[in-house]
């Protein structure tokens, strides 16, 4: 049977590596350019029109992600007192069942 201090110890090392692991992933995903070439390159590909759609594009895209990091915000404000209450939940409840 596994005792208290390993399962605790597991529970630590499952949060580290999981952390890690969203560290390197975030390295990852900030590494992408989104914008490859100059923007001689693309002047030169683009005529007026096409232009015009790509600066639209663009602006939408920013609008979007604004939206979404709102978005997020909120639901991590939320989840946060969630994890907040639960954990002091846990952290009560043993103390209640021994009385």
């Amino acid at each position: 049977m596994i005792t208290l201090d390993a399962t605790v110890i597991l529970i630590y090392a499952s949060t580290a590596i999981g952390l890690i692991w969203a560290l390197i992933n975030f390295f990852q995903v900030t590494s992408i350019n989104l914008f490859e070439g100059s923007n001689a390159e693309v002047n030169t590909l683009l005529g007026d029109a096409d232009r015009l759609k790509l600066e639209s594009m663009l602006a939408i895209g920013e609008y979007i992600s604004r939206g979404a990091n709102a978005f997020l915000y909120q639901q991590y404000k939320i989840l946060f007192f969630f994890c907040l209450v639960f954990a002091v939940i846990i952290k009560v409840i043993p103390y209640l069942l021994k009385s």
